[in-house]
């Protein structure tokens, strides 16, 4: 007797979904954020596919990069696209190829739906899957996103819309240089006092010349 096929938290059959993951890893904290992303897939879809396509990231994703779960080894395929020059999209291309190139589970037949995400989407509820929305009423609404807050790399809520940036804080105005101090002028010199007016005029006259006793 054949099993029946498994069924994720979106209520379908889920071993017929592949995720396509577009990454691009610069630093750590890219690093943590997906993550994040693949813990959320296996929460939401544990038994789908992940194709995880690193788009020129400057140290290539390996296995053993990967959070060590049993999930990341069974469930996830790594391919590279190396170099790109199409951003998301020729990274999505590539995933593509991976799976019409493979056999088995990974088998571009033998999926039915196509998620196609960047890796810095975290899931915060299952995608419906094929049909569903028409069926339930429900559709896959994208939410205000949750803004990672480093270096802490806690989550914090936000009423912000994601789209909007950050405003750019304001450059400190650079202080005015000092004005040197002007030197301070020379003393003018004192004028020469005048000379006094002399009241002698002629203060040691010569002696009047002596007359000699006329004969008698």
């Amino acid at each position: 007797m054949a099993s029946a096929p498994a069924v994720d938290v979106a209520g379908r059959d889920a071993s017929a979904r592949v995720v396509v993951l577009s990454c691009h890893i610069r630093r750590v904290f890219d690093a943590s954020i997906l993550s994040l992303a693949l813990f959320a897939l296996r929460r939401y879809h544990p038994t789908c596919k992940v194709v995880l396509v690193d788009n020129s990231s400057p140290i290539p994703i390996t296995q053993r990069a990967l959070p060590a779960v049993p999930w990341m080894r069974t469930n996830v395929a790594i391919v590279l696209n190396s170099p790109s020059t199409t951003r998301e999209y020729g990274a999505y291309a590539k995933g593509l190829a991976f799976l019409a190139g493979s056999v088995g589970e990974w088998s571009l037949e033998r999926h039915e739906q196509f998620v196609f995400m960047q890796g810095s989407i975290i899931l915060t509820q299952p995608v419906p899957a094929i049909g569903m929305e028409e069926e339930v009423g429900r559709r896959c609404v994208m939410k205000p996103l949750y803004v990672f807050d480093e270096p802490n790399n806690r989550f914090r809520g936000t009423d912000v819309p994601f789209f909007k940036p950050k405003p750019k804080p304001k450059p400190k105005p650079k202080p005015e240089p000092e004005p040197e101090p002007e030197p301070e002028p020379e003393p003018e010199p004192e004028p020469e006092p005048e000379p006094k007016p002399n009241p002698n005029p002629n203060p040691n006259p010569s002696p009047s010349p002596s007359r000699s006793p006329s004969p008698i």
